[in-house]
């Protein structure tokens, strides 16, 4: 019976327009399959991990199947069976990826015109007004923390190095996009959390890779990108 849904389901989607390749699928991913089909994490967050294949271009789609609902709608049975075959190796990564497609093709997830986001919150464009540290900078609208990303506070070791860094990666005045964390959207200093992209960097795995900050780990089961390579290889 698998064989036959699996067959079914592959000859209908070669009719979806879009264009997918399974070059470069993050473990991560696959391992956020096999975690939702047995409900260790819910939709939103399996969802983020597809809008990642989009914004990579692992899944390419069209633009005009792009979609603006503002949140995830019902996902069919069978793409969490899906899911569950592919992480366990029934399946192979095609066919895992026009279930994907077919997500995104009828709106089901959203796909954002602006590629850096994920999610649902606040993504938005703004130039930077101030750097308070590495881990913290503002905009006109927005006081944002890094989400996960923790430097140095004032008067402790490599504090001033990595405040220069962010200052350097992200200077006032220059256009930052910021992607809320839809699991912790504020701190408790009313802060926005979130990750930052200034140009084609994001701030907030730069600051991890060039030894800067490490992780806050007790935040990762609170956070929209802790299943991401970048907060996995730091500790998540």
């Amino acid at each position: 019976m698998k064989f036959v849904v699996i067959i079914v389901i592959a000859v209908v989607l070669l009719f979806i327009p879009i264009i997918a390749s399974a070059d470069k699928i993050p473990d991560w991913i696959k391992n956020n399959a096999g975690e939702w089909a047995d409900g260790s994490i819910d939709d939103q967050t399996f969802v983020n991990g597809i809008q990642f294949l989009i914004k990579e271009n692992i899944i390419q789609v069209e633009k005009n199947t792009e979609k603006s609902d503002n949140q995830a709608q019902n996902i069919p049975v069978w793409i969490k069976n899906n899911a569950r075959w592919w992480s366990e190796g029934s399946i192979t990564e095609d066919d895992f990826l026009k279930g994907m497609q077919f997500l995104a093709s009828n709106g089901i997830i959203k796909v954002n015109s602006n590629q850096n986001c994920i999610g649902n919150k606040i993504c938005d464009t703004e130039s930077v007004t101030k750097i308070v540290d590495g881990d913290t900078l503002y905009t006109k609208s927005y006081k944002i923390r890094l989400s996960l990303t923790n430097t140095p506070e004032k008067g402790k070791d490599g504090f001033s190095e990595a405040t220069l860094f962010t200052a350097n990666l992200c200077p006032v005045g220059s256009k930052i996009t910021i992607d809320q964390d839809d699991l912790q959207p504020y701190d408790r200093y009313d802060r926005l959390v979130g990750k930052v992209f200034c140009g084609e960097k994001m701030l907030n795995s730069e600051l991890l890779y060039n030894n800067h900050a490490n992780i806050l780990t007790s935040y990762c089961k609170t956070s929209e990108f802790s299943y991401e390579y970048w907060a996995k290889d730091f500790g998540c």
